[in-house]
């Protein structure tokens, strides 16, 4: 009986050992850096290559800095984002006011709903904030299911933690993620895995006080030949159809509730703010009736809509990709214009 219970035992620690070796090889390599991240949470020296959940990155960049720093101002909003700078941004703000970007990949309203109450729930204010709010983020749903854009489970209370990691755990998982992650570690980045879109090597510069990234190499390549670098992006420099798309209105009560709450949050910290409606290279423009309970509720100068067809929209030099990611410089003057 011994024997028996021995043998059984070997074969399944035998049978278990696949899962343990991979588990093992996932809590010590931490591809998605969600185990134990670094701060700063990107760097040159140590590329990512794996795509990360920005909304991650930036709330541990907030916990890390938040205490010594005392940040005051924040811009909220989408990867969309990306081009509002910080030392921009600051040339409209009182002397002395410390920023920071709390930004997440696909940000939904509910997303800057917690990031605003989380940076209160620590004790710090919010004297001025910057919204940068994409037409599609008011209809846009939480994705709870996708590894990018799930939520920091620090934001949410009720959060499931072994859930949360479960989710990175199962993309590691995919055979075709896993061969290639172990050929990266082995080998180094080979071409077969940017050709395939399973990694990247965009390496952004990362400021690791601000939660700023960016990318001057961009626009060194565009500056050389943005021909080559436009026809890499799939963005033609003369559209086939150059007419707004109007989306229909997003606003039901649902959404009005949250962007009142938005508004209580504002008023309760007397902060200032701006709302920018970007330009979008798809010429998507902000429904009239949405326009304005935006108006009515945050004031019509508090909000600098440039959805649909601009000058900004209408020039594919204004963004990096078809996704409308916008350039610094472009994002500069849109903020020179909105504190106007």
């Amino acid at each position: 009986m011994k024997r028996q219970i021995l043998h059984f035992t070997l074969l399944t620690l035998a049978a278990l050992s696949p899962i343990y070796i991979i588990i093992g090889l996932y809590l010590y390599l931490d591809p998605f850096r969600v185990i134990h991240p670094d701060i700063p949470y990107y760097s040159i020296e140590k590329p990512m290559y794996v795509g990360s959940n920005k909304g991650f990155a930036s709330t541990e960049t907030f916990n890390a800095n938040y205490e010594k720093e005392h940040y005051d101002s924040y811009i909220l909003g989408t990867s969309l984002s990306i081009g509002y700078r910080v030392n921009d941004w600051k040339k409209h703000l009182p002397a002395h006011s410390k920023a920071f970007h709390f930004d997440a990949s696909a940000e939904t309203i509910d997303g800057i709903i917690l990031k605003m109450e989380y940076i209160l729930a620590k004790g710090e204010h919010i004297n001025n904030a910057l919204f940068i709010l994409d037409p599609k983020i008011f209809g846009r749903e939480n994705k709870k299911d996708a590894y990018l854009y799930i939520q920091h489970p620090d934001l949410t209370p009720e959060a499931d933690c072994l859930q949360f990691h479960w989710k990175f755990f199962k993309v590691f998982l995919n055979s075709e993620f896993l061969s290639a992650y172990i050929d990266l570690k082995i080998n180094r980045l080979q071409p077969y895995m940017i050709e395939g879109s399973i990694f990247n090597q965009d390496c952004p510069t990362y400021d690791g006080i601000t939660n700023e990234e960016s990318y001057p190499f961009y626009d060194k390549q565009i500056a050389e030949n943005s021909d080559r670098f436009y026809s890499t992006r799939n963005i033609p420099f003369e559209r086939k159809d150059n007419s707004e798309k109007i989306i229909p209105t997003y606003f039901d009560t649902t959404i009005k509730d949250k962007i009142i709450h938005i508004k209580k949050l504002l008023i309760a910290q007397n902060t200032s703010y701006k709302i920018i409606i970007p330009p979008l290279y798809t010429l998507i423009r902000l429904s009239d009736e949405d326009k304005s309970y935006l108006d009515n509720v945050f004031g019509k100068e508090n909000i600098y809509d440039l959805s649909g067809k601009n000058k900004y929209s209408l020039d594919c030099h204004s963004f990096y990709d078809s996704y409308s990611h916008p350039r610094p410089e472009i994002c500069k003057h849109i903020l020179d214009e909105a504190y106007r």
